[in-house]
């Protein structure tokens, strides 16, 4: 009863600080969590990887059209993560304060086998 009480309360100050489309917001994001893209430039390809290491995913695959509006998009933020791969699921470092590739050399998982620099982009 507490949980449904603190949602409703939640989607009622959502609308009040932001109206509708800040409700609807906090609402897809409580359920299906944030839509996020990983750019990764693999053997020379760039790979995009969407909603990488989510439930219920054994393997991640890249994507096989990459969603050009997207990457051009304003309604993403862009940081970068350390990201490798493990048994076949992308894993990163999940630090948004990674303003430039340069700061994420400095992350402490720089040293896993097998990581490279990722671009994520992550919806506002």
């Amino acid at each position: 009863m507490k949980v449904i009480i603190a949602f409703v309360l939640g989607i009622g100050l959502a609308l009040l600080g932001g109206g509708v489309p800040l409700a609807r917001k906090f609402a897809t994001r409580l359920f299906t969590g944030n839509e996020v893209y990983v750019v990764l430039t693999r053997n020379g390809q760039m790979e995009v990887y969407q909603n990488p290491n989510a439930p219920y995913v054994h393997e991640d695959k890249p994507l096989l059209m990459i969603p050009y509006d997207v990457l051009e998009s304003n309604e993403y933020a862009t940081y970068y993560n350390i990201c490798w791969f493990d048994a076949g699921v992308q894993m990163r470092c999940e630090h948004s304060f990674h303003r430039r590739p340069e700061n994420a050399m400095h992350c402490d998982k720089v040293d896993t086998p097998g990581s490279m620099i990722g671009k994520v982009l992550e919806k506002l």
